[in-house]
């Protein structure tokens, strides 16, 4: 219960920060909302290294989610804040302890990251756009194990996203694929709603 009272917190202040940069002339408001899956992030290629295992990149590879929206627009750029999940597939993964006990470990990574997009261009009719996105990131990080090998961690780890190419196809209702690197992953793609 602790982990999601913190969670919110985290939204909560993120929010107050964004409606604070309000100013009179640019009122805020939502202008897109974006839902996509992205493999081989940047969290999966730390911990393949980490842990010693090509499991990343192969059937055990996961989807990382997100939820992105836009809520302050001037020009060609684009502010927004975005959210993502993800639940690696580690159950055959076995961890040994200092003490020579094994056991698994179950991890779960929570990300928020404020981001800004740039719409390099967009078409006359709106049907088509090409963009990046740049955003930090900090993602929860929680671990649990099956025995005493570990202790059971929640802790935040810094982290980035640069989507070097971003294509958008359809008017108010498309979709997207984005090739960058960082907390999205690789490769990303998902449906978008315009406003």
């Amino acid at each position: 219960m602790k982990k999601y009272a913190f969670y919110l917190t985290i939204l909560l202040f993120s929010t107050g920060l964004v409606l604070q940069a309000q100013t009179e002339d640019n009122k805020l408001k939502l202008y897109r909302l974006d839902v996509s899956a992205g493999l081989y992030t940047s969290k999966d290629i730390y911990y393949s290294i980490e842990f010693n295992t090509s499991d990343t990149w192969g059937k055990n590879s996961t989807a990382t989610y997100f939820l992105s929206t836009s809520f302050y627009r001037k020009k060609r750029t684009e502010v927004g804040l975005a959210f993502g999940y993800q639940k690696p597939d580690l159950e055959d993964r076995v961890i040994t302890g200092n003490n020579g006990a094994t056991g698994t470990m179950d991890v779960q990574y929570l990300t928020i990251m404020p981001q800004v997009r740039f719409n390099w261009i967009t078409s006359e009719d709106n049907l088509f756009e090409m963009y990046s996105i740049f955003g930090f990131a900090l993602t929860f990080v929680d671990e649990t194990y099956t025995n005493d090998v570990r202790a059971d961690g929640f802790y935040p780890v810094p982290g980035a996203h640069v989507t070097g190419l971003g294509l958008r196809f359809g008017d108010k209702f498309g979709g997207f694929v984005e090739i960058g690197f960082g907390s999205k992953g690789l490769m990303s793609g998902g449906l978008s709603y315009r406003l």
